[in-house]
């Protein structure tokens, strides 16, 4: 085996070798430089939560076509069942962006006589957002969650 041969091996293994390191340390600055968001701060709290966030969920269902969660215009628009009356209706809307849960909305429920909430939306970004309404009425705690597509 000749001696040229010989030395260039050893610089093919080294050169090898650096390339795997500098490619390896290029990952951990990327991976280190990405910003990594929990759905939220109380996620385990939250988790215990969900037994009575079901049975609320089951409570909503069962009105049907009675509430109906849309969007018009720039407007979200919420209306409750006839049967509730607005001024025994208490609970809170959240608008929640799964992106950025900084921007992250919440909105009391206070609608209006007819049983209508009116939540202006022109000011939020556009794309997928969730709202979470959750309110009590009688007694009874009731959730619906729907997504919203802002265009």
């Amino acid at each position: 085996m000749s001696t040229a041969r010989m030395l260039t091996w050893p610089r093919g293994l080294a050169v090898v070798l650096v390339g795997f390191i500098v490619m390896v340390a290029a990952m951990v600055v990327v991976s280190l430089s990405q910003r990594v968001d929990l759905v939220a701060d109380d996620y385990y709290e939250r988790s215990l939560r969900h037994e009575q966030k079901m049975s609320s969920a089951a409570n909503a269902q069962k009105l049907g076509e009675g509430l109906s969660v849309r969007t018009v215009g720039d407007e979200l628009v919420i209306v409750f069942p006839p049967a509730m009356q607005p001024a025994g209706i208490a609970g809170l809307c959240v608008l929640y962006r799964p992106s950025d849960r900084l921007e992250d909305r919440r909105v009391v429920l206070q609608p209006d006589a007819l049983g209508a909430q009116r939540i202006a939306l022109e000011t939020m970004a556009r794309g997928l957002w969730k709202a979470q309404l959750s309110w009590q009425y009688n007694g009874e705690q009731y959730y619906l969650e729907t997504p919203i597509i802002l265009e």
